[in-house]
């Protein structure tokens, strides 16, 4: 058997602007914060987050069990009631 090692990408799978990513997140939060657009980026253009679960999947037998917004409100929600950030 061949162990196998190095970094393996864990993640839903799915791609995601960072916009999306950020008014995803203002949403859950609950918030009313400014989302600010770098003026330096081409508005024609998106920046993707596209992380490749192919060798977890093939190696670990990775599945990703949540979606991006399950996993955002779950990590949330721990933020807010850790005594750790409080």
């Amino acid at each position: 058997l061949k162990k196998e090692s190095g970094i393996f990408n864990i993640a839903s799978g799915n791609t995601t602007s960072m916009k999306d990513l950020a008014y995803t997140i203002r949403k859950i939060a609950d918030s009313n914060s400014n989302i600010l657009v770098s003026n330096k980026i081409d508005p024609q253009e998106s920046i993707k987050v596209d992380i490749d679960i192919s060798k977890a999947k093939k190696i670990l037998n990775f599945s990703p069990e949540f979606s991006i917004e399950e996993g955002l409100k779950d990590c949330i929600k721990k933020y807010r009631y850790s005594k750790e950030w409080k």
